[in-house]
Parts: structure tokens; C-alpha cells; sequence
């Protein structure tokens, strides 16, 4: 997905980029606008050289976020009916056949949490500046 933003601040190899909300924007839920939000602030490498005032084209991965969200429904879930099916058949009581899903369902969180760390510590996926559109005079707000 492409978009295009205004850079809005600039220190050193990071920009702020502005994004204004479309009305595609009201049903996709895919970037962090707000309910009653007019725009969306996202901060990145300066990797064309742009600077305050410039448009920018931004290359936004759909199939990562896609993929992230399967990941963070889906994983805690797998590893609590894992936990919950090896009691089950251990035979263990009911009660601790909870216990264990309770269990595996909170190492299922801890294990996204994890994976969350070392996703952002990586660059795959992150939004990209790929170029300027044009460059404007823009004075920056407050």
C-alpha cells in the first residue's frame, strides 16, 4: 500500500510524516488513526534525504500487518489448547486442565511479547519512505 504524507519534523536520520485521513480510512482499522482523529503521525528513517515541508510516497506493507494480526490472535490460543490437549490426555482433572490452559495461554502472550521485540528491532515490515513527491514550503506546527 502507498501513501503519500508531508514530513512534519525533522531530527536527525528521523522525519515525522503526516498522514490525513480518507474515507477509506473509516472501515480498514489497518494504520493508528483514531476514531475522531484528522491525521496520523508516524516517525522513520530519512532514507531519500527529505526535510520539513516535502511530500513523501510511503510504502506500507500490507501483508505484513496481515500477518501480524493471524499471529497475534491465533498464537496464544495454539499454545493454550496445546497446553490444555497434553492434560487432557495426561488425564489430569478438570481443574488443572484449566490451570495449564490458563498457563499456556499466558506463555502464549509472553512468547508475543518476545517475538514483538525482536519485530522491532528488525526493519522488515516498517513503513518506508521510497521518495519526494514535491517539495513545499511548510512551517512546522507547535
Amino acid at each position: 500500500m502507498l501513501e503519500t504524507g508531508q514530513v512534519v519534523k525533522q531530527k536527525n536520520n528521523l522525519v515525522t510524516v503526516r498522514f490525513s485521513r480518507k474515507s477509506t480510512c473509516e472501515h480498514c482499522n489497518m494504520c493508528a488513526f483514531k476514531p475522531n482523529d484528522s491525521h496520523v503521525d508516524i516517525t522513520m528513517e530519512n532514507t531519500v534525504g527529505c526535510k520539513v515541508g516535502d511530500s513523501v510516497e510511503v510504502n506500507i506493507t500490507d501483508s505484513t500487518v496481515l500477518k501480524l494480526s493471524v499471529l497475534v490472535y491465533f498464537l496464544p490460543l495454539f499454545v493454550g489448547l496445546v497446553g490444555f490437549l497434553i492434560s487432557y490426555l495426561l488425564e489430569a482433572s478438570e481443574i488443572v486442565q484449566l490451570i495449564v490452559f490458563v498457563a499456556s495461554l499466558g506463555l502464549g502472550f509472553l512468547s508475543l511479547a518476545v517475538i514483538d521485540k525482536f519485530y522491532r528491532l528488525s526493519k522488515k515490515g516498517k513503513p518506508e519512505i521510497i521518495r519526494v513527491v514535491s517539495n513545499t514550503d511548510f512551517s512546522e506546527e507547535g
